[in-house]
């Protein structure tokens, strides 16, 4: 019996990325836009900028390997501690061929995306507890590099775009003299609800 070939996808995620930055943009499904952030991936970093949180509050989720903070976008001069520390398990490798476990893939062909021609590999999610969750997962490649991944749901659609393969190690630092708000936090919260 022959070996099944692997798909491109499968091929380029065993690879393992040690850093990235993915641009992702969330559309409704008719393409307007409700949000628009920054990813950031390093070793066991990893930092979400200008995501909206809580109605129309941007902010930047950082975890740095050991701990997790939050601080507005536009006000980088406060924070708050997650109640809990990270200890990191993995690797300085991100292996992410665990996503395409619950994937099934459909076919291949090119698509041109934007003025970009892609050789687009699809795939399918569907939850067994769910009917009607059918999610598409589109990998889209200029070469043998993966530029695109594009998602549907009945919901929303969500490009992640690769933007770089090198992540400065600024991106996962409290701005300076920022004031940690997490103590003052907690205690008119052990005020208000501790009875």
């Amino acid at each position: 019996a022959f070996a099944e070939e692997k798909t491109r996808t499968e091929q380029w995620l065993e690879k393992g990325l040690n850093e990235f930055c993915f641009h992702v943009t969330v559309c409704d499904t008719d393409y307007v836009i409700t949000d628009s952030y920054n990813i950031y991936y390093k070793a066991n970093k990893i930092s979400f900028n200008n995501v909206t949180l809580f109605g129309n509050l941007k902010a930047n989720v950082v975890f740095d390997g050991e701990k997790a903070f939050l601080y507005p976008s536009g006000f980088p001069f406060i924070h708050f501690q997650f109640e809990e520390d990270f200890e990191s398990d993995q690797d300085e490798n991100f292996v992410m061929t665990d996503i395409l476990d619950d994937l099934s893939f459909i076919k291949n062909y090119e698509q041109k995306i934007n003025s970009t021609v892609y050789y687009v590999e699809e795939f399918v999610y569907v939850d067994p507890e769910i009917d009607d969750s059918a999610e598409i997962y589109k990998f889209c490649f200029s070469g043998d590099e993966l530029k695109l991944i594009l998602t549907k749901s009945e919901y929303q659609i969500t490009q992640n775009e690769i933007i770089s393969n090198d992540v400065d190690d600024n991106v996962f630092k409290l701005p300076l003299f920022s004031i940690n708000l997490t103590p003052i936090f907690r205690m008119i919260q052990n005020l208000l609800f501790d009875y």
